[in-house]
């Protein structure tokens, strides 16, 4: 954590407020934010989830313009000057950035991961048909945006950043920095937890996602679940979990067969 304090304090545009929120942690959180002075503030809460958290954090803040760091993660000097020249160029509310993966040595170590396509749709995020950028630290958004669309859906937990970026996407409004100005931090020994969640959350996403915008796009329930079911059967695939890889591949290609390239593309990568 101290590691990301430092990175939002060292911005080569000055950051006006740094805030951490306490989401109920017991592993000293208050004194790692105590080194840093009044320059970090700190909000405590009970245990509510990362979307409350992120939310809290926004309602504490007094800018116009909010960005979002999970603990783990270390933005690049240049990451909201980047931001904010793209909110100028583009006259847009809000802005994303790729992300390069850091960790331990072992792969996706170095991995950069980008925005695919620039500018997607609700239709190419629902499929996975591309590569998806993380809002959860690579988000730099109007407060006013943030406010209509209603902040992080505190009733998901690992999709509400993927969420989120649907709607971002549907109201319009967004611009992309394709360089990587944020570092992820990989945990192989939490990614089999983030698989399980994100299959419960996902669903859940999904449905709020189709729910809310079913009847305007240009794909069917059916093709959109079957993007949900490829991005399963990936990350399963990523963790060397065959079986569920397999039954959500299954799943994906029986609601839209025209994803199996997609899914044998997916376990080729993960055998080079």
């Amino acid at each position: 954590m101290a590691e990301a304090i430092e990175s939002v304090l060292g911005q080569t545009h000055a950051v006006r407020e740094c805030i951490v929120v306490d989401d109920g942690s017991t592993d000293g959180t208050a004194a790692v934010v105590a080194r840093f002075g009044d320059v970090a503030k700190i909000v405590r809460q009970p245990r509510s989830g990362v979307a409350a958290a992120r939310n809290r954090g926004a309602a504490e803040a007094g800018s116009d313009l909010l960005a979002f760091l999970d603990a783990d993660d270390v933005w690049h000097p240049k990451r909201v000057a980047r931001g904010l020249r793209v909110l100028q160029q583009r006259r847009a509310q809000a802005a994303l950035c790729a992300s390069r993966v850091i960790g331990d040595d072992r792969a996706p170590m170095g991995r950069r991961i980008a925005m695919r396509p620039m500018e997607p749709s609700v239709e190419s995020l629902l499929r996975w048909r591309g590569t998806v950028v993380s809002p959860s630290s690579n988000l730099l958004i109007e407060r006013s945006m943030f406010e209509e669309l209603g902040g992080f859906s505190p009733g998901l937990s690992t999709a509400a950043d993927w969420e989120l970026l649907v709607r971002i996407v549907a109201r319009g409004g967004l611009a992309y920095v394709d360089e990587a100005l944020v570092d992820y931090r990989w945990h192989g020994q939490n990614l089999t937890r983030d698989v399980a969640a994100t299959e419960r959350d996902l669903r859940r996403a999904y449905d709020m996602v189709l729910a809310r915008h079913g009847a305007d796009l240009s794909i069917s329930r059916r093709q959109a679940y079957a993007g949900m079911h490829r991005m399963l059967a990936a990350a399963n695939l990523r963790m060397g979990r065959r079986i569920p890889a397999l039954m959500h591949g299954v799943r994906a290609a029986g609601r839209d067969p025209s994803v199996v390239p997609h899914v044998v593309r997916s376990r080729i990568s993960r055998h080079h």
